[in-house]
This record gives structure tokens, sequence and C-alpha cells, in this order.
């Protein structure tokens, strides 16, 4: 098929509004429309910028297994803003940082950045009774780091054409707690988002799953 292969802002997400803390609720990869629009579970509190398909598989299968027993961390309640460390763009900083880290080495300075970004997050901004649990799932630099080499394929070279083939049906996984079934060569255009929200004190619009 033709046409860029991405994962992009939706159009919506250019004008700043106020909107539900949830926008869409699902542990799929990728859902669409009745229209045949195709979006994500994650907003642009989160990842603000546009993913390829490569970056969004790699994403998603490293934020599944990071919050693998920690589920309170989607809940929007269990975080606050902080002064010192604002919730944003502390949250887009992440996204970021989770797909550089997933495509470098452990001791790269992208895993590093990764790494202080959740340190960061945790202490300014997870409330207090959570911060225990946390660190205690994820009691350490390398385990975070770990992780995500786990929950993916690692830091390899992208692949350096588009795909040709468009399949008719997306298989999408059951449980967010393995590795995504959509990859590159799976995946067609996907062209809108969950659309943006602005409350200060937001987190990634994703639920977990039941």
């Amino acid at each position: 098929g033709g046409g860029p292969r991405a994962v992009v802002p939706a159009e919506s997400a250019q004008a700043p509004r106020n909107a539900s803390l949830t926008n869409v609720v699902t542990d799929c990869d990728v859902a669409k429309t009745a229209d045949g629009r195709w979006f994500t579970p994650f907003s642009t509190a989160f990842c603000a910028d546009a993913l390829t398909l490569y970056e969004y598989a790699t994403l998603f299968a490293a934020v599944s297994k990071l919050s693998t027993n920690v589920s309170f961390v989607w809940d929007p309640r269990n975080w606050h803003d902080d002064a010192a460390h604002p919730l944003f763009p502390s949250l887009q900083l992440l996204c970021r940082s989770i797909v550089d880290c997933a495509e470098s080495s452990a001791q790269s300075a992208a895993c590093e950045d990764f790494v202080t970004q959740v340190d960061g997050l945790v202490v300014s901004n997870l409330e207090e009774e959570y911060v225990e649990p946390f660190q205690t799932t994820w009691n350490s630099s390398e385990a975070l780091i770990d992780a995500i080499h786990a929950a993916t394929i690692g830091p390899v070279e992208q692949p350096t054409e588009a795909p040709t083939d468009t399949p008719t049906d997306i298989p999408t996984s059951g449980s967010p707690s393995g590795s995504p079934s959509v990859y590159p060569s799976q995946v067609p255009t996907l062209t809108p988002a969950p659309s943006t929200t602005v409350t200060p004190t937001v987190t990634p619009t994703t639920a977990t799953p039941t």
C-alpha cells in the first residue's frame, strides 16, 4: 500500500482543550473506528511526537512490561503535579526515552536518560503511598533497562524500507503483559491518535486492563 506509515498526533491535538482523563480504555495496541480510522491507546499527553510503526511497537511492548505488577500507575488519582518537576513535559520526555533506550545498549546515554525520567516521575509526581511499591518492584536501574530490552526485540538496526503489504485484519494482543502482536509489517497507516489532554495533573490516557 502507498502513503506514509507512522503513528501521528490527531488533527484535534493541535487545538488545546479540556478533556476527560481517559479518552480510550483498551489494552489493544491499535483499534479501528467505525469510519475506518486507526488509533492507539496513547494520547499526546504521553507521546507528543509522531512515531514510526517500529517505534510504536517498541513503545507498546515496553510500557506493557514496565506496568506489570504496578497497575496503580494507570490511575490519574495516584499522580500529582510538582512545581519543581512538572508532570508535563515529564511524561512526554519519558515516552521518548523509552523508545530511545529500547533501541540502544544497556550502558548507553539513552538508557541512562530513561532511568532518570522514571526516577524523577516516581519521586516527584507519584503519590507517596505508591513510591515504595514501585521501587520494590523495580529495585534498580538495571531491572528497568533489562525489562525494556526483554519486552522488545532489543537494540537492533531498524528496517530501512517500509513494508508494502497492507493486511485487512490487524491482530491485537489479548493482554498488555506480553509483547505486542502488531509490528511494522502488519499495521496499515495510522493517522489519528486520541485527543490531547491538557489538564496539568493527568497521566497517559490508558487504563488498567481487566
